[in-house]
């Protein structure tokens, strides 16, 4: 019997590496792919809450300006009233 000589084929074997590298080079593309859309939700929620926080201080910030305008206001009538008592009392606006 004569023994039969086994051929090296190196087209399979190159071929096999071949479709592992592009595999793995689509593994790599879609594993970018989820993560930019994971980041995208993600940056999309954070910013619709702090647009959200945003719009909260700056209406908490109006309302201080208002309370600070009437005290303003408060303080000037105040004064006014008072200088017009110290004018019928004294005669004059007195200083302290």
């Amino acid at each position: 019997m004569k023994k039969k000589q086994a051929k090296m084929v190196k087209k399979p074997a190159s071929l096999k590496k071949d479709m592992a590298v592009s595999e793995l080079a689509g593994m790599v593309a879609r594993g970018f792919t989820e993560a930019r859309k994971d980041l995208t939700g993600k940056i999309g929620g954070a910013e619709e809450r702090l647009t959200a926080r945003i719009i909260g201080v700056e209406h908490k910030v109006d309302l201080v300006r208002e309370s600070v305008n009437e005290l303003t206001f408060e303080s000037r009538k105040m004064r006014t009233r008072l200088e017009n008592l110290e004018l019928k009392v004294f005669g004059s606006v007195q200083t302290p």
